[in-house]
C-alpha cells in the first residue's frame, strides 16, 4: 500500500505528465476542434461549465478522465 509520500509523488508525476503532453500538443494552437467548443476525443460539444472553467480543455468531461485514467495505469 503507498503511503503519502508515494501517492504526492505519483500525483506530480502525473501532472507534469499532462503539462507535457499538452506542449507537445500544442494546446495553444487556434486550428484545434476544442478551438470551436468540440471535443477532440469523440466529437461532441465540450460542456458549456467545462469550457467556463478550463477555456483550453480539448476534451468534454468524460473523454478527459478516460484519458487520465490510462495515464494513470501506464504511470504505475
Amino acid at each position: 500500500m503507498a503511503d503519502d509520500a508515494d501517492l504526492a509523488q505519483r500525483h506530480e508525476e502525473f501532472r507534469r505528465e499532462l503539462g507535457l503532453r499538452a506542449a507537445r500538443a500544442g494546446v495553444c494552437e487556434l486550428a484545434t476542434p476544442s478551438a470551436f467548443g468540440l471535443c477532440e476525443g469523440c466529437g461532441d460539444p465540450i460542456e458549456a461549465e467545462r469550457r467556463e472553467a478550463l477555456p483550453a480543455a480539448r476534451r468534454c468531461f468524460h473523454c478527459q478522465e478516460a484519458a487520465e485514467r490510462r495515464l494513470r495505469l501506464r504511470v504505475r
